[in-house]
């Protein structure tokens, strides 16, 4: 099957995570976590999901690394953490979104 230009654009800037770092916090404590991978975005487009906490804001280092704060009132549990880049096509505001890796908040 052969792809549109808008299916290139869109498969292009679909983000990936290839590791977190670190991948574990003690509950209640602050946690800074570095993500790697590819396709990430700077000025407010690219954001995180962690679990039910939605549209996290990052750090941007560079395509390839960011970063965001662990909420500070999430307990302990697995946490899915995915990417998203916001995809403004046409006034329409949609989400591009990574794979996902698991965050562990202990006790």
């Amino acid at each position: 099957m052969k792809r549109s230009i808008c299916d290139t654009a869109i498969y292009s800037t679909r983000p990936v995570i290839y590791a977190l770092s670190p991948a574990t916090s003690k509950e209640g404590t602050y946690a800074l976590v570095y993500i790697y991978g590819i396709n990430f975005l700077p000025s407010g487009t690219t954001l995180v999901d962690f679990g039910t906490y939605k549209n996290i804001e990052v750090g941007f280092y560079s395509s390839n690394n960011i970063s965001f704060v662990v909420p500070a009132n999430a307990p302990h549990g697995i946490y899915r953490v995915v990417v998203k880049n916001n995809n403004n096509l046409n006034y329409f505001s949609t989400f591009i979104y990574s794979n996902s890796f698991e965050y562990l908040i202990y006790v």
